[in-house]
């Protein structure tokens, strides 16, 4: 069964239980090899909380769902510099 597949995150403020979904890859049959998920760090704000936190490429992971993102949903900030809100 084809997975969606999306870059995640967990949010870093205390108490706040955000996973984020910061990067839609597509669908993916089968399973995904494991690779370097980001190239670079990048700030990114959780939609549960709105803080925002940097995070560095080995805090973000590869998780498939069986659901689509929905319409409308933007990627968030995947740059190198710094972005204070989700794009």
């Amino acid at each position: 069964m084809p997975r969606h597949t999306y870059i995640v995150v967990s949010c870093k403020t205390p108490r706040c239980s955000g996973i984020c979904a910061v990067k839609y890859l597509g669908v993916i049959k089968g399973r995904r090899k494991e690779e370097k998920v980001v190239a670079a760090g990048f700030r990114y704000a959780c939609g549960l909380c709105n803080k925002s936190h940097w995070y560095e490429p080995e805090e973000c992971r590869i998780e498939m769902f069986d659901f689509a993102p929905p319409p409308g949903w933007k990627d968030g900030c995947m740059q190198k510099a710094f972005c204070d809100k989700v794009c």
